[in-house]
Parts: structure tokens; C-alpha cells; sequence
């Protein structure tokens, strides 16, 4: 016969491991919670942990593309994991990834919209939904004050969210436009790749 003490025992270290088991539970399900929403903004966004800090410079940047009739201006250094911020930059232009080098200095990574809400006001909610007009060879150029870059396309992709490698830093001068596709969609972002003349 099982004693009283026994059993008041028994329940509290049961209670005491069931906490505990959900407690563990809990954590690991938030922190990959956490791992999967920063990879998914990551490639729509561009955070990158790993990426070079990127320098703070006034330069007014714009990019062009001719043959699809965009031109816009680049806001630099936007965090793709603050939404907030994110979304506002994306109301004034293009964006380039907060951790991606400026252009002509290392993987310079440019994100925009191919289509959002359209009571949004913002005249960039579908800057790239042409993207996917552009062909290997085809020119775009990033400009400013006291210099004009000029990029030709070398691929054309279609990645998942999580593809987050694309926007790691490099030794080539590159640009790589993101944004998400089909346009209407985030399942996946189409990814134009660029090398510097």
C-alpha cells in the first residue's frame, strides 16, 4: 500500500516534469518560429545576419532599367525584419537590404514589391512586376550624384523564401533585384542577377 506522502510526492515531481516538458516545448517552437519568419522576410526583406555592417552614406541612389520603364529611387539600408520600416521604404522606392554592400562595392541586394494592396498609396506597391521581362544581357543601371553603375543581367531565378543564400556577401561587384513572385503571391521571389561592367 502506497503511503500518503508517497503520493503527494508522486503528483508533485509528475507536475513538476509535465511543466517542465512543455516549458522545452514551448521554447523550441518559438525559436524556430523565429528562424523561419526571419528567413522568410530574409530574402523578401534581405536581413542577412551574417552580412558586412553597411556603411551610412547620403548618396541619393536610383535605379533604372530602360527596357521596362522603371526608374525609382534606392532607399539604403532598410531592415527586411522590421516591418514597419520595411513596408514605408517600400512606399518611396526600392530598398536595399540592410547588411548587402552598397552598389558597385560587393552583392548589393534591391528588393521591391511586384504588387500590393491596391488601396495602398504608395506609386511603388508594383515597380517589378515586369521583372520578369528582363533577359540575360539586358542592362540596368544604378546612378547618383557622381557616378553611374551599369549591371547585366546574368540569370533570371525563381527561389523559395528560405533561399537565403543569394543574398550573402560576395567577392563580385553584383546587384541582385528580389522581389516576390508571381505577383499577388509570396510563395516565391524572383531573383534577377546582375554582374557590374
Amino acid at each position: 500500500m502506497v503511503k500518503f506522502y508517497e503520493k503527494k510526492y508522486f503528483r508533485f515531481f509528475l507536475f513538476f516534469f509535465i511543466a517542465l516538458f512543455l516549458l522545452v516545448c514551448s521554447y523550441f517552437f518559438m525559436k524556430n518560429r523565429k528562424i523561419e519568419n526571419k528567413s522568410v522576410v530574409a530574402v523578401d526583406s534581405g536581413s542577412v545576419a551574417s552580412a558586412a555592417k553597411t556603411k551610412t552614406n547620403n548618396s541619393n541612389y536610383s535605379l533604372l532599367i530602360a527596357k521596362l520603364d522603371i526608374k525609382a529611387p534606392i532607399i539604403l539600408n532598410v531592415d527586411g525584419v522590421d516591418q514597419e520600416k520595411y513596408f514605408k521604404a517600400l512606399q518611396n522606392g526600392v530598398a536595399q537590404m540592410r547588411g548587402s554592400a552598397l552598389p558597385g562595392e560587393g552583392n548589393t541586394v534591391i528588393f521591391g514589391h511586384s504588387n500590393f494592396y491596391e488601396n495602398d498609396s504608395g506609386k511603388y506597391k508594383d515597380i517589378f512586376s515586369t521583372l520578369d521581362q528582363l533577359s540575360v544581357g539586358d542592362k540596368i543601371e544604378i546612378v547618383n550624384a557622381t557616378q553611374k553603375l551599369v549591371y547585366r543581367v546574368k540569370f533570371i531565378k525563381i527561389i523559395s523564401p528560405q533561399s537565403v543564400g543569394i543574398v550573402a556577401p560576395t567577392k563580385n561587384k553584383q546587384l541582385i533585384l528580389l522581389t516576390c513572385w508571381p505577383p499577388g503571391s509570396i510563395d516565391k521571389r524572383l531573383a534577377i542577377i546582375a554582374g557590374l561592367e
